[in-house]
């Protein structure tokens, strides 16, 4: 079916009105009949009704009554009985204009309740839009959590340290499970002093309250009785928040053997009575024993770091460069 423009509503309602009176008015005249007021009164109270625009109903509304008043004119009419019909047409004038009014406010209103409600409609759409976005937002938020997460624990797990997290009063929040020590209440929550020894949990705690009170601590060396006999371990303190710190337990007896065996291979060399020196491949002196010291006349210090023709005055062409280069690459290699 076709739809008809709104704007056209008026001008049809109009012209469907002036289509039904004149046919009433020619009637009246034609038959000398007074009573087709009855009828231009029906239309003048429908086109109040159904005209929305002031100035087509007062144009239908005059022109009514004027051609009225033309018609009734030519008539030959009894004046009781024109003044009842005046009075019929004056009364639904004024219902006409009355009810006219009714639909105009009632047509305002309703277009401010369609305003306001296409308001709310446009307000809660934009919430919901606003609600989506969150939702996303939190989705993206809690996969790039999780996929951080994913990846601080593959960090954690690659650390060779027992990582436990600690609060300034000693009470250890979260630990390794193969950290805990046996017999321990887990009621009653994990202390600093169930796992280290008497003495060294009072240190360690000292560092964690330094940390969380924003000072810097120094890693803490201690022995522990282990599977193996006595472990050394390295304890450091690492701020997270005013009430926590992350205590991280290093095993460092391998390093610590190692370097009393280097220690020691560095004494046996320092009691040859010979000269021995080292040197890495850019000729750069590395080791200088106590006898080379002697021999020379340079000190340890003196000479450590610097090239070994600076030291010895010594002029090597690249052939001799390069048998030394060779001899020292396969010495680091042995």
């Amino acid at each position: 079916r076709r739809v008809f423009p709104v704007r056209w509503a008026n001008p049809l309602a109009a012209a469907m009105a002036l289509l039904a009176a004149p046919s009433a008015l020619l009637e009246m005249s034609a038959a000398d009949d007074v009573r087709q007021t009855t009828t231009v009164a029906l239309v003048l109270i429908a086109s109040g009704f159904f005209l929305l625009s002031s100035r087509w109903f007062l144009a239908v509304l005059v022109l009514f009554v004027s051609r009225w008043l033309v018609v009734v004119m030519r008539l030959q009419v009894e004046p009781s009985t024109l003044r009842h019909f005046s009075f019929m047409l004056l009364s639904s004038v004024v219902v006409a204009v009355l009810v006219h009014r009714f639909r105009l406010r009632s047509f305002e209103y309703i277009e401010r309740l369609q305003t306001v409600d296409r308001d709310n409609q446009r307000r809660l759409q934009s919430l919901v839009d606003e609600l989506e976005n969150e939702v996303e937002e939190r989705k993206r938020a809690e996969e790039s959590l999780r996929r951080s997460e994913a990846k601080i624990r593959a960090v954690l797990e690659a650390v060779p340290d027992l990582i436990h997290r600690v609060r300034p009063d000693g009470r250890i929040l979260s630990a390794p499970v193969d950290s805990w020590p046996e017999g321990v209440d887990l009621g009653r929550g994990l202390q600093l002093k169930d796992v280290a020894p008497p003495g060294v949990a009072e240190e360690i705690l000292r560092r964690v309250q330094q940390v969380c009170s924003g000072a810097p601590a120094k890693p803490l060396e201690y022995e522990a009785p282990g599977a193996a006999g006595l472990t050394t371990y390295e304890a450091r303190a690492a701020y997270v928040d005013p009430g926590e710190a992350l205590l991280l337990l290093r095993d460092v007896s391998e390093r610590r053997r190692a370097e009393r065996q280097l220690r020691y291979q560095a004494r046996l060399l320092d009691e040859v009575q010979e000269a021995v020196l080292g040197i890495d491949d850019r000729y750069r002196i590395t080791y200088w024993n106590r006898a080379t010291a002697l021999m020379s006349g340079w000190r340890q210090q003196e000479v450590l770091g610097r090239r070994i023709g600076d030291v010895l005055h010594i002029r090597f062409d690249a052939g001799s460069w390069s048998d030394l280069r060779e001899l020292a690459l396969e010495a680091g290699a042995d």
